[in-house]
């Protein structure tokens, strides 16, 4: 939704949970950019969305938009 949540360099093993954030959902549609510098073989990333207690949402969709 606009606001920069974090910026790493290096790489790091793909683990979830390895790193968490706090961050706060708008009500409706939210935005996620991931972009990732490609500077090894086998290169990818993990999202988990939960609440505080790390209980999963049973509300929560999320669609991947069209690449031109």
């Amino acid at each position: 939704n606009g606001e920069k949540l974090l910026e790493t360099t290096g790489g790091s093993p793909c683990i979830y949970d390895d790193v968490t954030l706090d961050a706060t959902l708008q009500a409706g549609q939210n935005r996620l950019l991931v972009k990732i510098g490609n500077i090894d073989p086998g290169w990818g990333f993990l999202v988990r969305i939960t609440d505080a207690n790390g209980v999963a949402f049973d509300d929560l969709s999320y669609a991947s938009p069209k690449v031109a």
